[in-house]
Order: structure tokens, then C-alpha cells, then sequence
């Protein structure tokens, strides 16, 4: 199981990389697409009086509509793509490829269009304008390397093509030196390809990393804040609830109950049936709690013990005392064995319930003795029963 887990991992960093190089390609080389039309713009003036109009306005509107359409393409992958799924992230490279390959085209076949008009000079002019086209796609390009290659071959493939079967003999160095050029060219992006791969990766593996370190601390804060027992909040997650709660109600001048809640006869239990049966029984009722409190908002926690506090926000006395009933219903279905028990022979809770009016002004602590006063006297009066106090607005401060 373990080498499987290991695997997984690997391809899903694997996975991240392709996605994180592909996002990359396009972020790039979107910048950059668009400079394709004042570049050739350029050619086109300086040509002016050496190129038929026609040709010239040919040339130029080929590579604008093809510039245009990488352009909206990339601009689309990037607002609507899915990066989750690998097989659109695949269709959407051969699309780039392809588009990449008409942008290659469009350049050799003004190369072709223009050099026919041209002596050595301008045709010279064009392949330096070849080159610079080619160099400025290194950088966009670099993440894949047969991206650039379908982008340079064509552009390179046509000018050596005419030049090599208009004069053959006078023009085979010209084609070589071509030829070496976009070897070389390819070759560099290999190299910037894996640069970028590398740097990709250190900044994914870094960003995992952070993720792994934030996920673990989350964890860490939340164990800090469950008892590790019952799963319940702890009692130092119950008084920053508390502090929150009764300023809501406050706040928006709603009602708040609060139970504090003791199992019957938990000491007896633990003598006789032991401290790890009696630990069951505190993950048992737990359980109860969590299928009884179950509203919005509602908030259990562990107290210390066998006693435990339970939050209700917008409570009124009628809603407490149905909360209070279902629960001693609740753990009645339960029917938790408690034979040692003087109340019946399952376990039984009291509890002592606080409902505070809108602006009750009370400290924390002084709520919490509230309710355990009731508790006591639940106690008092036979267990297995709630005694509910409704506390009403005060002058004290919190």
C-alpha cells in the first residue's frame, strides 16, 4: 500500500508539472503573439517600393489573421479551460502546436512573396527579419520544445526551399547557414526547456511543500482544540465559542441557552465496571450529544470529566426544554448499562440550563456557575431530570 501511495504521489507531481509548464506556454506566449503585426507592418514599409501592393497587403494580412488567431485561441484556453482534466489539456496543445505551425507558415510564405520582388540585399533583409521572429519565440515558446520546432521548421523550410531551386549553386551556403541556424535555435530551447522545467518544478515543489506545512498545522491547531477522547471540543475551544456567541446575541438581540450536563453516578461506574469501560461510556454519550444537537450553530464540548456544556444560539426557554427532553429521551434509546446506577439501570445525565435574555450582561465564568448551580440542585432532586433558569438583563459588565 505503501509503494502504490508513493506512485500516486509521483504522478500527481508529475501531473501538476505538465499542467503548471502548459499554463506556462500560454501565459507567455499570449504576450507576444500580437507583435507579429507591427513587425511585419514594418517589413511592409520598408518594402514599399520594391514590392508590388497587392503582394505586400497578401503577405501582411496573412500573417495578422494568423497572429490574430493564436491570439483569441491562447486567450480562450486561458479564461476557459479546464486544468483539472489532462486529455483537454492535451487537445488544447495540439491546437497550440498546430497554430503554431500556420504562424511559422504564414512567415515563410511572405518570405516567398516578398523575396521574388528582391534582390540579395532585401532578401537578406527578410531572413534577418526571420531570425529576430524566430529568436523573440524562444523564451514564450520554451516550455515545450516541439512547440517551437513546428513553429520554426515551415518558417525556415520555405526561404531555404527558394532559395536553393531559384539559384542553386549561388545559394546552397546561404541554405546551410539556414539550416544551422534553426538547429541551433532548437537547441537553445531544449536548454531553456529544461531550465524552465527546473525552475517550474522548485517553485511546484515549494508550493507542495507550504500546502503540506499548512495542512499539518491546520491539523495540529484543530487537535489542540478536540478533546482526544470524546472528539468533542475542549474546554479552551468551548470559551472562545462562548466569548463569540454571547456577543452575537448581543449583537443581534437573540436568546442563548446553555446546558451544563453530568452524567449520573459516573464515579460508581468507574469503580466497578473500570476507567477503560468508563471511557467508552464518555465517547458513547458524546455520540449521543452529536446526534441531539444537530441545529445550525448548535456547539458541544467536553467540560472536564464526566461533564460536558452544550451552546445553543437563538434558544428561548421552550426551545431549551425540548433540547433538554430529546436529550434525556435520546440517551434513554441509548440504554448505556449502568446497573451500579441508583437512578435506573442505564446511564442517566442531569442538567442545569441558563437561557439569557437579549442584553444580559453576565461575565462568562458567573453563566457557567449559574448553570452548575442548577445541575446540582438537578442532583439534588433525583438526577435524570434538567432544571432550566431564564437570566434576565443586568447592569454588570462583561
Amino acid at each position: 500500500m505503501g509503494c502504490y501511495k508513493k506512485m500516486e504521489l509521483i504522478e500527481d507531481f508529475h501531473r501538476k508539472l505538465f499542467v503548471a509548464q502548459t499554463k506556462h506556454l500560454y501565459e507567455q506566449s499570449i504576450i507576444t503573439m500580437l507583435y507579429n503585426i507591427p513587425l511585419i507592418s514594418i517589413v511592409v514599409a520598408v518594402l514599399w517600393f520594391r514590392v508590388p501592393l497587392h503582394t505586400l497587403v497578401i503577405g501582411w494580412f496573412f500573417i495578422a489573421l494568423v497572429s490574430c488567431l493564436r491570439y483569441f485561441q491562447a486567450k480562450m484556453v486561458l479564461t476557459k479551460a479546464r486544468w483539472d482534466s489532462l486529455s483537454i489539456i492535451r487537445r488544447n496543445l495540439r491546437y497550440h502546436a498546430f497554430f503554431s505551425f500556420l504562424g511559422g507558415t504564414s512567415w515563410g510564405v511572405a518570405f516567398i512573396l516578398y523575396a521574388v520582388y528582391l534582390y540579395l540585399p532585401g532578401q537578406l533583409f527578410m531572413l534577418l527579419v526571420l531570425a529576430g521572429v524566430s529568436s523573440a519565440a524562444i523564451v514564450p515558446l520554451s516550455s515545450f520544445t516541439s512547440i517551437y520546432s513546428f513553429y520554426i521548421v515551415p518558417m525556415f523550410t520555405i526561404p531555404c526551399y527558394f532559395l536553393f531551386f531559384s539559384f542553386p549553386h549561388q545559394n546552397i551556403p546561404a541554405v546551410f547557414v539556414i539550416v544551422l541556424y534553426a538547429i541551433v535555435q532548437i537547441a537553445t530551447v531544449q536548454r531553456n526547456s529544461r531550465l524552465t522545467s527546473r525552475s517550474l518544478r522548485l517553485q511546484l515543489e515549494k508550493d507542495t511543500l507550504i500546502e503540506t506545512l499548512s495542512e499539518k498545522n491546520k491539523r495540529i491547531h484543530l487537535l489542540s482544540q478536540l478533546d482526544e477522547l470524546t472528539q468533542l471540543p475542549n474546554r479552551r475551544f468551548l470559551f472562545e465559542v462562548l466569548e463569540k456567541e454571547f456577543h452575537r446575541a448581543e449583537r443581534e438581540n437573540t436568546n442563548l441557552a446553555l446546558f451544563m450536563m453530568d452524567i449520573d453516578y459516573f464515579k460508581l461506574y468507574n469503580d466497578h465496571y473500570g476507567h477503560l469501560a468508563g471511557d467508552k461510556i464518555l465517547s458513547g454519550f458524546a455520540h449521543v450529544l452529536q446526534n441531539t444537537f444537530q441545529r445550525a450553530g448548535d456547539f458541544v464540548a467536553r467540560y472536564g470529566g464526566e461533564e460536558f456544556i452544550a451552546v445553543l444560539p437563538n434558544s428561548n426557554e421552550e426551545a431549551a426544554t425540548l433540547m433538554a427532553n430529546r436529550l434525556i429521551s435520546n440517551l434513554q434509546e441509548a440504554a448505556l448499562e449502568h446497573a451500579y446506577s441508583e437512578v435506573g439501570p442505564y446511564i442517566t445525565i442531569s442538567i442545569g440550563g441558563i437561557v439569557l435574555m437579549p442584553h444580559t450582561v453576565k461575565k462568562i465564568d458567573e453563566i457557567i456557575a449559574e448553570a452548575d448551580k442548577l445541575l446540582y440542585e438537578a442532583k439534588e432532586e433525583g438526577r435524570n431530570q434538567f432544571k432550566i433558569k431564564i437570566l434576565h438583563p443586568s447592569s454588570r459588565a462583561l
